[in-house]
């Protein structure tokens, strides 16, 4: 077996591990030095709620820079026994007035959530805001997340250069299958969320173009009514043009005119 294919195996079955397990040992690690810890109880309570590659990396570390903000990630990402209860440790365990995390739809299947209208509910009356962040453009949130399974590159900074970026070529069917997969996740997402009071971020309006930051961020500090501070990033957008990172660009273009996909590839 040569090298490459032993680190696919590997970081596969690292990623099964923790899937299955390394929430559970997030939780016994959080619970056993609960007792210990400094509370807090923070005054603002946000949740970003939103699916893969719409940019929610970006916007939480947008949010973490302000400097009255604690802002994590996917909480929720592995299987837990209590994930009520984890979340409401992490926030009291939080050293900031204001403290949000994601929360990606999937998350609710990772978590056997059966109910989850119920469950935003519940987070919303226990004082969670809520954040919508959808992205309008599906067709290159399942473009961005085959690259990033593929290429095991999530997210580029500053650094980055183009002319280094790793090709893959992509299997229309499996494109096929990512799309009609977010297309449900992007209608929970509205289900979920028209139920209840919320701040919509769009991507391509928000989150898209760095000049909008500012002002998006702005926007949802007026929301949880706190003051408007300065944020930062170092994460880039990355390349519009597929043809850049995907070797089959044409072919996945042609494939995907021919389904009812197609409208977003002059998006």
């Amino acid at each position: 077996m040569d090298r490459d294919k032993y680190r696919l195996i590997y970081k596969g079955y690292r990623r099964s591990l923790e899937k299955n397990f390394g929430g559970y040992i997030s939780e016994a690690f959080l619970y056993s030095s609960y007792l210990f810890k400094r509370k807090n109880d923070p005054i603002k309570k946000f949740v970003i709620l939103g699916f893969q590659r719409t940019g929610s990396t970006l916007l939480v570390e947008l949010l973490d820079s302000h400097p009255l903000i604690n802002c994590e990630g996917e909480l929720l990402l592995n299987r837990m026994l209590f994930p009520k209860y984890f979340l409401q440790c992490n926030t009291r365990i939080s050293n900031h007035d204001v403290f949000g995390f994601k929360l990606l739809t999937p998350h609710f299947d990772y978590q056997n959530i059966k109910n989850p209208d119920q469950f935003m509910v519940d987070l919303n009356y226990s004082g969670y805001k809520i954040l919508k962040l959808k992205r309008r453009n599906i067709f290159r949130s399942a473009i961005s997340l085959l690259y990033a399974i593929n290429s095991r590159k999530f997210h580029f900074q500053h650094s980055y250069l183009e002319k280094d970026l790793q090709k893959i070529i992509v299997d229309p069917l499996e494109l096929l299958e990512k799309l009609n997969w977010i297309e449900y996740h992007s209608v929970l997402l509205d289900r979920i969320s028209n139920k209840l009071p919320h701040l919509e971020i769009v991507y391509e309006d928000d989150l898209m173009n760095a000049s909008h930051h500012k002002d998006t961020v702005n926007r949802i500090s007026d929301y949880l009514s706190i003051p408007r501070a300065t944020a930062h990033t170092k994460l880039i957008k990355f390349t519009d043009d597929i043809s850049h990172f995907i070797s089959n660009a044409d072919e996945i273009k042609t494939f995907v005119y021919e389904t009812k996909y197609a409208k977003y590839l002059d998006m």
